[in-house]
């Protein structure tokens, strides 16, 4: 018993270097493992309303799509107040993404606008405002138009400042050039001929403007990649001297 407590007096200096050393390492340990809570409760915050919103956005658009199969002449009024319907869900959402997803850079661009409309537009919103112009495109009297393919270099090459080549008498036409201007709004640009040069319809224009925006929600909520974004604000933590 004496020799133990004469080793523990001798040894005094080395018990307090090595609790010391324990006591670092567990706090250093402790201190990652905070860090890791606190960025999975930060990213689930962040996560959470955007997967429910986009889910939102992609039923609204998919049932956009689905109209393009019905015939507004047998549906009639049923076909008309579905369309206007989902007009208004989109142009809902355009607004809500704002408060979910809000517009970068408000001191560069758009001063003189509303809070919530200064800066530029996140590129997924871009998507969902294609969408609503497209909807507007949906024909509610003649469905065939729906799924009509129209070559929109041809008609971004028209004079539509000729007034006497009446263009409210071509609903097709006045159809594509809303078509034409949908697909401006789109983050990723494709040619005016279409895929493979078949042109574009209401219904593709609808079904690339959801590719885009899944694409997009997708690289948002990627959990690797906020993962690697947020370790790049972390603070840098002491390692022990011999640590690797």
């Amino acid at each position: 018993m004496n020799d133990l407590l004469n080793f523990i007096d001798k040894s005094k200096e080395l018990i307090s270097i090595i609790l010391t050393i324990g006591i670092f390492i567990l706090g250093y340990i402790l201190e990652r493992k905070a860090r890791r809570i606190q960025r999975t409760m930060t990213w689930k915050e962040y996560r959470t309303p955007i997967l429910e919103f986009a889910n939102e956005t992609i039923d609204v658009m998919s049932e956009l799509e689905g109209l393009c199969e019905m015939d507004p002449e047998k549906l009639e009024q049923e076909f008309y107040n579905k369309r206007n319907e989902l007009i208004n869900k989109l142009s809902s959402l355009r607004d809500k993404g704002k408060l979910i997803i809000p517009n970068q850079a408000p001191n560069l661009h758009g001063n003189w606008k509303r809070e919530a409309y200064k800066g530029e537009r996140h590129v997924s919103l871009d998507c969902i405002i294609s969408t609503y112009y497209l909807a507007i495109a949906l024909d509610f009297k003649k469905g065939r138009y729906n799924k009509q393919s129209f070559n929109l270099i041809r008609i971004s090459e028209l004079d539509f400042t000729n007034k006497s080549i009446g263009w409210k008498r071509h609903p097709n036409i006045i159809q594509g050039i809303k078509i034409l201007k949908a697909l401006n709004d789109l983050p990723h640009q494709y040619s005016y001929e279409g895929f493979e040069k078949r042109g574009w319809s209401v219904k593709k224009g609808i079904v690339e403007s959801k590719r885009q925006f899944t694409s997009i929600i997708q690289q948002m909520v990627n959990t690797q990649a906020w993962v690697d974004e947020t370790k790049k604000y972390e603070p840098k933590s002491i390692k022990p001297e011999n640590a690797r």
